[in-house]
């Protein structure tokens, strides 16, 4: 009998992601038809445990959306990464300090050979230089930007 295992893939597979009855139904029914297969699926999503035990979480009165602050002041906050490390240059750049500006999305970077505080350091003081010292820098907290 194939229709278990159908079932089984298209629904409680790790990347089947336990989607809901249309989900799962037009999944199927893309590829696979037998009678009473609407009704197949009705009962296996109303019967899979995992999605008992999640779908009275999602029924919850959830917390209101709460607005973010709009930065109009450009350069008032910016927020940077370290991305890499990526394949070094011929000049011996292996990561990239990127600086992005909140107000205007104005993005910055900086090719860096090594992700040590004191070079972090130097390429903001370049930045700093130009367009002056922001209210408030956003980071992942990493340790090179302590």
């Amino acid at each position: 009998m194939l229709s278990p295992v159908v079932l089984h893939l298209a629904h409680t597979v790790p990347w089947a992601g336990h989607l809901a009855l249309q989900k799962t139904y037009a999944r199927i029914s893309s590829r696979f038809v037998w009678p009473a297969l609407y009704t197949d699926v009705q009962k296996y999503c109303a019967t899979c445990p995992t999605c008992q035990q999640t779908s009275a979480v999602r029924r919850r009165d959830r917390a209101t959306l709460q607005p973010l602050p709009v930065i109009s002041v450009p350069l008032q906050r910016i927020a940077m990464d370290i991305v890499g490390p990526l394949e070094k240059s011929s000049t011996g750049y292996q990561y990239i300090l990127v600086i992005s500006d909140y107000a205007t999305r104005y993005p910055e970077a900086f090719p860096l050979r090594s992700i040590t505080t004191p070079k972090i350091i130097n390429a903001l003081i370049q930045l700093f230089s130009c367009v002056g010292i922001p209210e408030e820098i956003l980071t992942d907290q990493g340790t090179n930007f302590t």
